[in-house]
């Protein structure tokens, strides 16, 4: 594999700034995702129920990836300050992944009329954190990833695509 694939124990992915992981507690103090009265980071990521959505840390956001359950990999584009969060559903292979992503079929469904969009700011160093949202900012394991991101303001768009082939969830971030 030539890309650093993220996994879960079950829960959603959560992409947050670097300034802000020490305030992120996952699933300390955690009873029940279904419970609204469960304010723990990890039940308020847990109620996320689209593809991207966002949950106050501190003075922050963090950035949820909800929706699937699958593994979750960076992939930056050529364009500065671009990128895709990949998830993997099925497929054969991580190459046919990576070509449909390149494809204009993954351009047009980001354009669509389907597609989900957030803002968000990475903080001021411009270093995010994808890992498992179960996890404290101030323990993730080793197979977390960290983007480089130039610091500001960025879009993510997502929409789930599936061929005979594959199915992922695609996720781009770019600057605005």
């Amino acid at each position: 594999m030539t890309h650093r694939w993220v996994d879960t124990h079950g829960g959603f992915h959560l992409l947050l700034a670097d300034e802000l992981l020490h305030y992120w507690r996952g699933i300390e103090g955690w009873y029940d995702h279904a419970d609204p009265n469960d304010q723990s980071d990890y039940a308020r990521a847990s109620r996320v129920t689209t593809y991207v959505g966002a949950v106050p840390c501190q003075a922050g956001t963090a950035m949820v990836l909800g929706g699937d359950v699958g593994l979750i990999a960076w992939m930056p584009s050529l364009l500065r300050n671009r990128g895709f969060l990949v998830q993997w559903l099925y497929a054969d292979d991580e190459q046919s992944i990576e070509s449909v992503v390149k494809s204009a079929t993954i351009a047009n469904l980001l354009e669509g009329p389907d597609t989900e969009t957030i803002k968000f700011n990475t903080g001021p160093s411009g270093r995010m954190w994808l890992f498992d949202s179960a996890y404290a900012g101030d323990e993730l394991p080793d197979d977390s990833e960290l983007l480089r991101l130039e610091p500001g303001d960025y879009r993510m768009r997502a929409n789930y695509f599936e061929s005979k082939a594959l199915a992922i969830v695609v996720r781009e971030i770019a600057r605005i």
